[in-house]
């Protein structure tokens, strides 16, 4: 083109001549809610497979899809549309932050519940701005569970000795290789009672509940999307695209 014209030719970056649009510009980004989707068991790293839970849903990818979507030119609002009965618990808190972080940068998060959004499910979505269940969505499951499997009596019955070597009195407790001890069985107690004071916690900070009100719906009790709604749960009944009109029209989009 410079040698065409004859002249010198400026150049700037499609996101520097974005910016300088002005905002009834029918050439800029065009307003849009995005839709994030959240499906399968919940654990750390990437989204994939893993037998014999089928789908995992991986805080890693779900928290980068969340950034993307709100950092993309024209994104008012974002609808995280949620199917898990939930997994770990710091890939669900790991989601949760990103949800808190991007509704910080002033872009609403609607959460939209499928059939099940429980457990680590419940905790990723109870800071969103507002939560939409069907009526037969299973949620809730605000609690802990923990354990391991001990396989040591099985491999002494196949004649497979294991040593261990451990650096500290509490390092091994969740070796698959023996039982607890009455010392590491306390201590795996003491664990899941300090993540349940913090799901709580966190529930009641989202949902502007006390902790008192959380703990009496809590406990590992599950609810249909319609008792979810009596207890404060959740905001509204409803599917996915009433969560989207709702987050278009929050955001002041026609």
């Amino acid at each position: 083109i410079q040698e065409n014209i004859g002249d010198g030719v400026s150049v700037m970056s499609l996101e520097e001549y974005a910016s300088n649009l002005p905002e009834d510009d029918d050439w800029g980004p065009m307003e849009h809610v995005a839709v994030v989707t959240a499906t399968g068991m919940i654990d750390r790293g990437e989204s994939g497979s893993s037998f014999p839970f089928g789908r995992v849903m991986g805080s890693g990818s779900v928290c980068d899809a969340l950034r993307q979507a709100a950092s993309q030119p024209g994104a008012r609002a974002i609808v995280l549309r949620i199917d898990s009965g939930g997994g770990d618990a710091l890939a669900s808190a790991d989601m949760y932050h990103t949800v808190e972080e991007i509704m910080n940068e002033g872009i609403p998060v609607v959460v939209s519940m499928g059939g099940v959004a429980a457990s680590g499910g419940y905790y990723m979505a109870c800071g969103a701005d507002r939560i939409f269940a069907d009526r037969m969505t299973v949620t809730g499951s605000i609690g802990i569970i923990s354990g391991k499997f001990a396989f040591g009596d099985m491999l002494d019955s196949l004649g497979v000795t294991v040593e261990e070597v451990s650096t500290g009195p509490m390092a091994g407790m969740y070796s698959p290789f023996r039982r607890f001890s009455d010392a590491e069985r306390q201590r795996a107690f003491e664990l899941m009672h300090d993540g349940y004071v913090l799901f709580v916690e966190t529930v009641a900070d989202g949902r502007g509940m006390t902790f008192q009100e959380v703990d009496s719906i809590g406990r590992g009790r599950v609810w249909s999307g319609t008792d979810a709604l009596n207890l404060g749960l959740v905001d509204q009944l409803g599917g996915i695209a009433d969560a989207v009109m709702y987050a278009a029209e929050s955001s002041g989009m026609d």
